[in-house]
């Protein structure tokens, strides 16, 4: 009577197994069936292509943003060659503008000389004027003719007006001229010196 007690709870515990609704666990089959391994095989095969297709995918990405940084680096190289460029060309001007500055600093020296020297001879030639006009004569309301003779002028006044016996031969005018520039429309006479 043992046994059979035993052997109705196992059909009880089976019966019972069969009437849950919770799903149970298929467990797998450790017996290889023949055509498995083949099917694996090409499930890998397939993976295998996927991830390859994947790879040149993200490859043929890699290679494009390569070629994307080679011409930003061609670009770069440009630019750093124009940048010098420029850099060297701000120094030529540096040094252009520098010996400009020496050379107008150098003319304005000579500059300030060469009017402190104007000066100096103006007031020379004026002192000059001013001694030699000592010794001269001016005469004035003298008529003024095209092509005179101002020294002939003289001698003859000096002989008609001045009674200066042979005024020609004894008062001796190294130099005769009218003073000033003729202006148009006015009629009276330039002084003669």
């Amino acid at each position: 009577m043992a046994t059979k007690p035993h052997a109705s709870k196992r059909a009880a515990q089976n019966s019972n197994n069969e009437n849950l609704c919770t799903p149970t666990k298929a467990v797998k089959s450790k017996i290889p069936k023949p055509n498995t391994p083949v099917m694996q095989l090409n499930e890998k095969e397939e993976e295998t292509r996927i991830e390859m297709r994947e790879i040149y995918d993200m490859f043929k990405t890699v290679m494009k943003k390569l070629e994307k940084l080679d011409n930003i680096e061609a670009d770069m190289k440009e630019f750093r060659k124009s940048l010098d460029y420029a850099h060297e060309e701000i120094a030529d001007l540096k040094n252009a503008n520098k010996t400009m500055k020496a050379d107008q600093a150098k003319a304005a020296e000579r500059i300030v000389k060469l009017e402190r020297d104007n000066n100096t001879l103006r007031d020379k030639v004026i002192d000059i004027q001013a001694r030699s006009m000592r010794d001269n004569l001016l005469f004035f309301n003298m008529p003024e003719s095209e092509g005179e003779n101002t020294t002939e002028m003289i001698h003859h006044l000096l002989e008609s007006k001045m009674d200066f016996e042979d005024a020609r031969n004894k008062v001796k005018i190294d130099r005769s001229h009218r003073i000033g520039k003729k202006r148009a429309g006015n009629n009276r006479p330039r002084p003669i010196v």
